[in-house]
């Protein structure tokens, strides 16, 4: 029948993310910009790129302290309690609650961050090509530093509101 074509059968794949990806993120600051990598993280992915809804299952953990701008006096900034006090809180996790298609080969998915004491509502973008067990996976988001008590102090009085994040990595299952 029809309606059974539509449903999926048996779970969604799963992929583990490889290394050598990219985790990037960037922040306005007056007229110029400043840009940051994390250089840690790892990840999983259940998705199942026909039917997204069928118990989808994101979830990224990142070491903050292998957070860096290429330059050791912003990196120390960055891990002090003004920014992501790493010494409390040594990792940030996304872990998706749904996911949907808004186009071919994208997607959006809504899950929870959880960042330096606070787990806050969080969506992200993303695309995914490739077939079978090798996939690649590129998307951005945008990330409210006051949610996250994130620039609290002097040193963050010219930085903008949110910071625009970017990924882009392959997932093999």
């Amino acid at each position: 029948t029809p309606a059974a074509e539509e449903t999926p059968a048996g779970p969604p794949p799963a992929w583990t993310i490889r290394p050598g990806g990219k985790l990037s993120f960037a922040v306005g600051n007056g007229a110029e910009g400043l840009r940051g990598s994390f250089s840690d993280w790892s990840g999983s992915i259940t998705l199942d790129p026909e039917h997204p809804d069928n118990a989808p299952d994101i979830r990224i953990s990142v070491k903050l302290a292998s957070a860096s701008m290429g330059d050791a006096t912003q990196d120390g900034m960055l891990q002090d309690t003004e920014f992501f006090n790493t010494a409390a809180n040594p990792t940030a996790t996304f872990r998706s609650t749904s996911v949907r298609r808004t186009g071919t080969n994208r997607y959006t998915a809504s899950g929870t961050l959880s960042l330096k004491g606070a787990s806050r509502p969080q969506t992200v973008n993303f695309t995914l090509s490739g077939s079978g067990l090798r996939r690649k996976v590129e998307g951005s988001g945008s990330i409210a530093r006051s949610a996250f008590g994130i620039g609290t102090g002097d040193s963050a009085a010219g930085l903008d509101s949110s910071v625009a994040l970017s990924f882009g990595f392959e997932a093999t299952g």
